[in-house]
């Protein structure tokens, strides 16, 4: 999914006429993916796509018996469960930034009582370990980081330009992919720091020259 949605932002950026048409044959795969189930997917994909419906109307992680096939689920399930509950026992400022592990156990759920140190959701964990107000501070960055590589992608051309499509592909990528994981456990933050820095100065380069 993460990554469908950084080929669609590179794709229009770059050729709109393209985005379109990919984003045509993704709705159709989808449709067929309604109508006809998963089966005739890979064994592996067709167990990714049929275990995504869980995390909508997922099964309780403290009721439900733990199998392989359902570990996966139920492990973020629970995560997402006990961020939420965190965040609403300190809605305004969190638990504090790097709190998310040593306050789990106060709110862990039967069966999951060990921390990965996350919630398994960026999102869910900026709300848990900052409150609303730290969530409307990470939404505001993420928002200007996509408007200055759209900016710079539009209005460079070369090198410069394709890094700024790069980055908002990346950015792209790393929105879907927050929802179910925290990429920034893996010092994400430093990388996407320098990529961010790069585009800015090139730009800057070009406008002054």
């Amino acid at each position: 999914m993460a990554l469908a949605a950084a080929l669609l932002a590179v794709l229009g950026l770059r050729n709109r006429r393209a985005a379109i048409a990919a984003l045509t044959v993704g709705l159709g795969l989808i449709a067929i993916l309604l109508i006809a189930g998963t089966a005739w997917l890979p064994g592996a994909l067709s167990e990714r796509v049929s275990g995504l419906s869980s995390y909508v109307a997922g099964p309780n992680p403290a009721r439900t018996e733990i199998t392989d096939d359902n570990f996966a689920v139920l492990e973020r399930l629970a995560h997402w469960q006990v961020g939420w509950r965190m965040f609403e026992d300190h809605p305004w400022t969190g638990v504090g930034i790097g709190n998310f592990g040593p306050e789990y156990e106060h709110y862990a759920p039967a069966h999951w009582y060990e921390p990965l140190g996350h919630a398994h959701n960026i999102f869910i964990n900026f709300m848990a370990e900052t409150g609303i107000l730290g969530l409307i501070a990470f939404l505001l960055f993420w928002l200007g980081a996509l408007r200055l590589a759209w900016r710079y992608a539009g209005g460079l051309q070369g090198f410069p330009a394709a890094l700024a499509i790069g980055v908002f592909g990346t950015l792209a990528y790393l929105t879907v992919h927050s929802l179910f994981d925290s990429l920034f456990v893996q010092h994400m933050q430093l990388q996407l720091a320098l990529l961010l820095g790069g585009v800015a100065a090139l730009g800057m380069t070009k406008a002054e020259s």
